[in-house]
């Protein structure tokens, strides 16, 4: 999930005088699914595949699954495969929810677990060993690649990690290179003291690995010892092999312990879900059945279906298509937002996408409006730029002429009915109309020169996956 950027420096010295972290923003920009699914992995140094995998709704218990030796693929393949069962069965094909639904939630401890995530979509997704069947250890790995595929989309709601969502509650008191860890985090949010108790405790919290890499200490003191015994043993040392999967599964289980924990914070906070949450739910919906409900519902019929790839999307064209959409997306979640939170709307005025000022005439005849702006202090109004009133989405206005020097805009309804009046101060938040990017994108496809023509052949040969051939072969 990615943040709105505000003033972080002076937030975080704000913080620091205080003696704790601070809300940021007057609403939550996410919504919680009523039971999301929690996975936490563990890996060995340099590895791709994890060791250990915990995994299970958040409102139950844990599965742990671990192997002893991670580097022996056909001892691994089937916990992930199982692992991938499960998965499946919390995201299922086909069309996904409507967005005044709660859909399947996938909640993980930092971004370092998604990225293995990928890594395990990388290993799997198309491979045809070690398993006798890998049908459905391809499946699982594809819904892997999916999930993280989803998690870059800038509007969505499906894929969660802990510690961007708190530092998306929270400005803490540290600097940001320390907020990547979830147990730090938790500890400034749980610990009751001044400033320097809570100091303490997050500190101590920051000792213990939360990543999917394990401690060096205990790696080479605790594992690597282990590890040579059951390998002289030719791996056939039951008791050392138990010994290993104890140590890696109580290692997963504590990072699953810790987002669940994560979760629990969030929902104890009582801001409310920002209004704008409904918008980016619906282009994460329409994403989420792109990247995996609609392929894989056709793959279950026994269509061809087509993936994205694993690692780029592998044509000029493509990439140029999903970019264009991406931002999009992007500009509609904040805008969005901003128009369900004060907060966040200010901070997008500073940013420069937006007035506030006082309105000094209207003209009801031809419905032109003109504007004496105070924020933000330096601004270029381009004409035609468009503008959507705070607390009436439905009024848009259009900006004609404007004037630094007396810092006046002059505007004309767009759409929708004047509801203010002179005299009275208003915010107007920039209004990107989507078709403009979709129109775009419409003429990338349809182009008609020779090089066009080129590009999209280029495209359809190699840029995204047929269900039957690996994205890299």
């Amino acid at each position: 999930m990615k943040q709105l950027v505000s003033e972080d420096v002076t937030d975080r010295l704000r913080a620091w005088a205080i003696g704790r972290p601070i809300p940021r923003f007057q609403t939550k920009c996410f919504e919680i699914a009523k039971d999301p699914y929690v996975v936490a992995l563990v890996r060995m140094g340099g590895e791709g595949r994890p060791w250990a995998i915990a995994s299970g709704p958040a409102g139950g218990s844990a599965t742990v699954r671990s192997v002893a030796d991670p580097r022996i693929q056909q001892a691994v393949a089937p916990m992930v495969e199982a692992f991938g069962q499960d998965l499946l069965r919390v995201f299922p094909a086909g069309k996904s929810s409507k967005v005044d639904q709660n859909g399947p939630q996938l909640w993980l401890p930092d971004p370092s677990h998604l990225d293995l995530l990928h890594q395990m979509a990388f290993a799997y997704a198309y491979e045809r060993w070690p398993l006798p069947d890998m049908r459905r250890l391809n499946r699982a790995g594809k819904l892997f690649n999916s999930l993280f595929l989803q998690s870059t989309h800038p509007a969505q709601n499906t894929v969660m990690t802990a510690t961007e969502v708190l530092r998306s509650l929270y400005t803490f008191p540290a600097a940001p290179a320390r907020q990547g860890h979830l147990g730090f985090l938790i500890a400034w949010l749980v610990e009751h003291g001044d400033r320097t108790l809570r100091q303490l405790s997050a500190s101590s919290a920051e000792e213990r690995a939360v990543s999917t890499s394990i401690d060096g200490e205990f790696e080479r003191r605790v594992l690597y010892p282990l590890l040579e015994r059951f390998v002289a043993s030719g791996r056939e040392d039951t008791e050392t092999a138990g010994q290993i999967m104890a140590f890696v599964e109580e290692e997963a289980r504590r990072r699953w312990e810790l987002t669940v924990a994560a979760l629990r914070i969030i929902r104890r906070d009582h801001r409310p879900t920002n209004s704008g949450v409904v918008t980016v739910k619906e282009h994460g919906r329409r994403s989420w059945n792109q990247l995996w409900c609609e392929p894989a519902a056709r793959e279950d019929a026994g269509e061809p279906s087509r993936w994205r790839g694993r690692e780029t999307d592998r044509g000029a064209v493509s990439a140029a298509r999903y970019y264009l959409r991406n931002e999009l997306a992007e500009r509609l979640r904040v805008e969005a937002l901003a128009h369900g939170d004060n907060e966040i709307a200010r901070l997008v005025v500073r940013q420069g996408r937006g007035l506030v000022g006082k309105v000094i005439a209207i003209d009801t005849q031809d419905g032109s409006v003109r504007m004496r702006y105070s924020e933000p202090e330096h601004v270029d109004i381009r004409e035609g730029t468009s503008y959507q009133c705070f607390g009436n989405r439905a009024l848009t206005l259009q900006a004609e002429d404007s004037d630094p020097s007396s810092r006046e805009v002059d505007l004309r309804v767009a759409s929708g009915s004047i509801s203010f009046r002179t005299r009275q101060q208003i915010l107007l938040l920039e209004h990107a109309p989507e078709f403009l990017t979709e129109n775009k994108i419409n003429n990338m496809d349809s182009g008609n020169t020779e090089l066009d023509r080129q590009l999209r052949s280029a495209a359809q040969d190699i840029d995204e996956v047929p269900d039957n051939q690996g994205d890299d072969e």
